[in-house]
């Protein structure tokens, strides 16, 4: 009976797209849409959830995106809803930089920080496991299994700046780095905050002991997250 009224009085509608939007994703399996993953869209500057959908991939990014211009289009000013958004804050998913450079040519694309330094780290870990694993030397394997003692000490290493191509996600993800070191409101811009919100899903999820149904999942999530959003009748 709970649940036959919730989803007799709760719709949310989505809310118009923000100047500046956070994008992330959401680990679903139970969800009966067939995507292991929801996205979740929130304007970083209220922190207010602006929709949530069904799938992170490419191609529901890219209908959703192409839907919300059709249906916002004006013939007057030649403009969408898209052209408001100003800066797009991502994971580093090549999904969403491609859909978004595609449909929002004109927004600054940043890529997290936190991202970008969890990339490098597991990068950085994966060449010292293989340089350890390889190594003759017994001296030099622990010094590589215990390399966090030769960063703490004075140790005089070869710190002269140098470019490496090598550097994938540097190099790839250059401009978005770049980028992400812009400042809204006394905030660089980042997905933080939307981070959090992650976790209040969690939570909710947890809570409920999962959800299969998509369309209450995303109702509940917005009616628990969003002070504003309440039912109507």
């Amino acid at each position: 009976m709970v649940l036959r009224i919730f989803d007799r009085y709760v719709h949310i509608a989505r809310k118009p797209l923000p100047q500046i939007l956070s994008l992330n994703e959401h680990y679903l399996p139970d969800s009966d849409y067939d995507s292991l993953y929801c996205c979740l869209l929130m304007d970083f500057v209220t922190g207010v959830i602006i929709d949530i959908l069904p799938d992170r991939k490419k191609s529901y990014l890219l209908y959703y995106l192409s839907h919300t211009k059709h249906e916002t289009y004006s013939y007057e000013t030649h403009t969408s809803e898209l052209d408001r958004i100003k800066y797009v804050s991502i994971d580093m998913s090549e999904s969403f930089r491609s859909v978004f450079q595609s449909y929002c040519p004109k927004a600054i694309i940043c890529a997290d920080s936190f991202h970008v330094l969890q990339h490098l780290t597991k990068d950085f870990n994966a060449v010292r496991l293989k340089c350890r694993r390889e190594t003759p030397d017994p001296v030099l394997a622990y010094v590589l299994m215990k390399f966090k003692v030769v960063l703490n000490h004075n140790v005089q290493l070869d710190n002269v700046a140098r470019y490496n191509k090598r550097l994938t996600v540097l190099s790839n993800w250059k401009q978005e780095i770049v980028n992400s070191f812009t400042v809204v409101n006394g905030r660089r811009i980042n997905n933080s905050h939307i981070e959090s919100k992650n976790r209040q899903v969690q939570r909710l999820l947890n809570n409920a002991n999962g959800f299969r149904n998509f369309k209450r999942t995303r109702n509940r999530i917005l009616y628990c997250l969003n002070k504003e959003d309440t039912y109507t009748f």
